[in-house]
């Protein structure tokens, strides 16, 4: 698609995402739709100017937006699965740098839209539509949207958490809107790190891409566990008592066994010490693509009630349609203080598989995807690895990145395989850079 990602419309806010292009994206949702919208934002610095163009697309259709203002992605999700409008948007990069935006929508039922429907608006986008002469929509201000997500998740999560000291990392982001006001209702003592939100700083140095802060915030301060946010709340990282990260595929273990969950979806950059545990148990799993539409289309295909990613995407469709940081974080609560554990004695038994991933920035990913040369050392290092592990490459679905993960049962080896993929990748991209068409520039 020419404008769509794996996770809606991103790019650099006034640069690749600009005013005019979102006017157009809210012209042609509207016509798609065909109806009233909720739409939602996180704070960071070009929320309200991509917020005002995509608005001013919506109405100039004929139909009214309603305005919730700052909520994570999921309380939009959620509002939508309650309130009987036709679709909602959320403008968010996610966690993406502060300089990124974006626009992803959502259908009545709350689930993202499929890429067929994505691929609707942009066939919209690319053709005059007719507009209502002297007239347009309403903006309706939802103000109660917020305090709605809150009861709901209170309701569904009525735990006492019995004055456990708990640090929450909100990563200047959406988050910081309803997870004070929820945790504290639950009996926590709390303690809240980034939760003034400036729009300047959102996931700086903060929140679940870089958990090395909360990391240390729990080490020094003893607080009981910690959790992580991203940008627009639909991630968590979690710590335990020491300040040891329990990334996604760990907490996707500990609910699925202790919630006694019969099947899950994973990805396909789950650790491989997930599956071991999860044939242990008996606990049917099914592997799809990185990105959590493909997650939650295939929850949704094999009755599975949860999914996610090793990053903390996780989605429990009991509750959710799409991931939820405070969702997850507080049924990992549940399950602590049900088994009345710490959480590094509950997630002791994983062992992770030595796993490294490196993110490499490039100007054409679809080009580096298409190198020879490249793959073919790819190819001689699988083979190397012989069923003892694994490297998988693939492009980054939000941003200009190679990601590339090598996994096996050795550390070191990892990392000198890591090592030599990553310095074979930025030669090839300097070659092709300086045109050294001998070298396979392509």
């Amino acid at each position: 698609m020419k404008y769509f990602g794996t996770d809606g419309v991103r790019g650099v806010a006034n640069l690749n995402l600009t005013c005019e292009l979102a006017l157009r994206i809210g012209r042609a949702a509207s016509s798609f739709f065909n109806g009233d919208l909720i739409v939602s934002k996180d704070p960071r610095l070009s929320s309200d100017m991509i917020e005002a163009a995509l608005v001013s697309g919506i109405l100039s259709k004929g139909n009214n937006a309603y305005l919730t203002g700052i909520i994570p992605t999921p309380a939009l999700s959620l509002l939508l699965s309650n309130n009987g409008k036709k679709g909602g948007a959320m403008i968010s990069a996610s966690h993406n740098p502060v300089e990124d935006n974006g626009i992803k929508f959502f259908d009545e039922k709350g689930f993202k839209l499929r890429e067929e429907d994505e691929e609707k608006i942009e066939e919209f986008m690319e053709k005059e539509i007719k507009l209502p002469i002297g007239k347009g929509g309403k903006i309706i201000y939802f103000n109660e949207a917020k305090i709605f997500y809150i009861k709901s998740v209170i309701e569904k999560n009525n735990i006492n958490l019995n004055g456990l000291k708990i640090a929450l990392d909100l990563a200047y982001g959406a988050t910081t809107t309803v997870a004070p006001e929820i945790f504290s209702n639950l009996n926590s003592s709390l303690t809240l790190f980034n939760e003034k939100p400036d729009g300047e700083k959102i996931n700086v140095g903060c929140g679940s891409t870089n958990p090395e802060f909360l990391s240390n915030e729990v080490r020094k301060n003893g607080f009981n566990l910690g959790f992580s946010f991203d940008g627009d709340g639909d991630r968590v990282i979690a710590f335990d008592e020491n300040g040891e990260i329990v990334d996604g595929d760990e907490i996707m273990f500990i609910l699925a066994k202790y919630l006694k969950i019969p099947s899950i979806v994973i990805t396909v950059m789950s650790n491989f010490g997930l599956k071991i545990l999860l044939n242990k148990y008996g606990i049917k799993y099914y592997e799809v693509p990185v990105g959590d539409r493909n997650v939650l289309y295939k929850m949704v295909e094999t009755n599975s009630f949860l999914g996610g990613e090793q990053s903390g995407h996780i989605i429990f469709l009991p509750q959710s349609k799409t991931g939820d940081g405070i969702i997850t974080a507080l049924l990992l609560l549940r399950v602590l203080i049900r088994e009345n554990k710490s959480l590094s004695e509950i997630k002791k038994e994983f062992i992770k598989y030595p796993q490294i991933l490196r993110n490499i920035k490039v100007k054409d990913k679809n080009k580096v995807m298409k190198d020879e040369i490249f793959f073919k050392e790819v190819s001689l290092w699988n083979d190397k690895l012989s069923g003892r592990g694994r490297i998988f490459v693939r492009p980054s679905g939000t941003e200009n990145l190679i990601r590339i993960m090598v996994e096996g049962e050795e550390e070191k080896e990892v990392k000198e395989i890591a090592f030599s993929l990553e310095n074979l990748l930025k030669k090839r991209l300097a070659q092709n850079f300086l045109g050294d068409e001998e070298e396979g520039s392509q």
